[in-house]
């Protein structure tokens, strides 16, 4: 839950992310960063997820391409990203 992994889970790689991060713009970022180790570790990841209303955010590269790892400056509910690395 430190600053440093939660900063480096919620943005890509695009020049705009870049921007935001160098300028101090990152409206949003995760609160929680979670390092499931196997499978059944996932599962109980969602499961809880799901009975507390909390926004996984599944981390890969880091490359952002589909602009999944964007979080929403709106949202209210709890951010968590779920990092498959």
């Amino acid at each position: 839950m430190d600053d440093e992994h939660r900063i480096f889970h919620s943005h890509g790689h695009s020049v705009k992310e870049i921007y935001e991060l160098r300028f101090g713009e990152l409206k949003r970022v995760v609160d929680a960063v979670i390092y499931p180790e196997n499978h059944d570790q996932v599962e109980k990841i969602v499961a809880l997820a799901l009975k507390h209303n909390v926004v996984l955010l599944p981390y890969g590269g880091g490359t952002n391409v589909t602009e999944s790892l964007e979080c929403e400056d709106s949202e209210k509910r709890m951010i968590v990203s779920v990092d498959m690395g």
